[in-house]
């Protein structure tokens, strides 16, 4: 059985890179999985979706769930 407890972090595992502090943000970027995080927006087509998806389950629930 190892000494090291399971919580400890392995020394060889480098922390994420933090964005240096200036007037521009720059975007986070997770090291190891190449991903960087940025502002982004959401899709007008999936905002579409999901009013629709709302309104087909208030439709479900009053036509098939309600007595009678």
């Amino acid at each position: 059985m190892s000494d090291r407890h399971a919580t400890e972090a392995a020394p060889d595992t480098p922390a994420p890179e933090q964005p240096e502090a200036s007037e521009e943000t720059q975007p986070y970027l997770y090291r190891h999985a190449g991903i960087t995080e940025r502002d982004g927006h959401i899709p007008f087509w999936l905002i579409l979706v999901v009013v629709g998806l709302l309104l087909w389950s208030v439709y479900y629930a009053i036509r098939f769930w309600s007595p009678g």
